[in-house]
């Protein structure tokens, strides 16, 4: 196994903190008016989140359509579109996408907008707890995969046939009490070929307090595994650029 370290150029294009929640009354319209002048200059970029639901009544007198157009919650983000937060009914969640820092900087940044969060909404208590890193490691083709890659489909050697792409997604439980999905696909663009390894830590069915410092202890956990994933399925050649 590769050994976990820090890499000085993290193939990271997206870092999430997501907790899901239960609020104790509905989210409103008025919530971008509530929230402090700070925050709206972090994250002057806010768009509306609904969901649309349509549903047919069938009777006698015929079918009738009745169209359910509710708000679902708030997507906010910064200037450059790198930081992202979203304020929802069941959930918050928190990304830095694509220019990824640090754990620390990520950790920071989420607590604040999760004070926010706190603060407008006043969740009850939180429900599920997730981490989940997608990696999007740039290859080097014609390649053998297994290069690259610990582990990835393969197709019988007598069939004399190579493969063109893939997509793997397993779940497992990890000893820290919380299931991992690992997802890897071999993904083909323009102008380069990648290989996406998306790793997403998670545990449900709680009842944590929304101000508990337990949520960043059981992320720092998650963290742990999610690097010791993501190193196992990966190669000292593939890290070769991002050393």
């Amino acid at each position: 196994m590769v050994a976990v370290r820090r890499l000085a150029r993290p193939p990271i294009a997206e870092a999430v903190v997501n907790f899901q929640v239960q609020l104790r009354s509905p989210l409103d319209e008025e919530l971008p008016a509530r929230l402090p002048a700070e925050f709206k200059a972090k994250f002057p970029g806010a768009s509306q989140l609904r969901r649309n639901e349509l549903s047919l009544q069938f009777s006698k007198a015929g079918t009738r359509a009745r169209q359910d157009d509710q708000l679902r919650g708030y997507r906010f983000e910064n200037d450059t579109g790198n930081l992202v937060t979203v304020f929802d009914q069941q959930q918050f969640v928190f990304s830095h996408v694509n220019r990824y820092q640090s754990w620390e900087a990520l950790i920071q940044d989420a607590r604040s907008a999760w004070e926010t969060y706190q603060s407008a909404l006043a969740p009850a208590e939180v429900t599920r707890i997730g981490l989940r890193y997608i990696n999007k490691c740039k290859l080097e083709l014609p390649a053998d995969s297994r290069q690259l890659l610990t582990t990835s489909p393969t197709l019988p050697e007598e069939l004399g046939l190579d493969i063109g792409s893939f997509l793997s997604q397993i779940t497992t439980e990890l000893p820290c009490d919380a299931l991992a999905n690992v997802l890897q696909l071999l993904q083909h663009e323009a102008e380069a070929s990648y290989a996406i390894i998306d790793v997403d830590v998670y545990r449900a069915g709680l009842a944590v307090p929304a101000n508990s410092e337990d949520l960043w202890k059981t992320l720092d956990s998650f963290r742990e595994w999610k690097n010791k994933i993501f190193f196992s399925l990966v190669t000292e050649k593939l890290l070769e650029s991002y050393i």
